[in-house]
């Protein structure tokens, strides 16, 4: 599953060097792909815009809240890192 920006603009704006800016462009669900059936749809890719640094983001800026469908969604305690493509932090 992925959500995405439906706001080009703004995509546009931040994707400029001069911004000083970076922001998600979109997330991606872990769901099928799931080396198991009880690992799916408990990794979420954050794709930004530009490029990460592996100290920008860690566990301590990351907060997840249940949604409006399932609203008391208990989230485990997760790490972070930046894989193997530097604009995508790992949930």
């Amino acid at each position: 599953m992925i959500y995405f920006c439906c706001d080009e603009r703004r995509r546009h704006l931040v994707r400029e060097p001069a911004s000083g800016l970076n922001g998600i462009d979109f997330l991606e669900v872990l769901d099928t792909d799931a080396p198991t059936e009880g690992e799916r749809q408990r990794t979420l890719f954050v794709h930004f815009l530009k490029d990460l640094t592996s100290d920008q983001l860690t566990a301590d800026n990351v907060l997840i809240e249940g949604g409006e469908r399932i609203p008391n969604v208990a989230a485990l305690p997760a790490g972070t890192k930046v894989g193997p493509r530097p604009n995508v932090l790992t949930v």
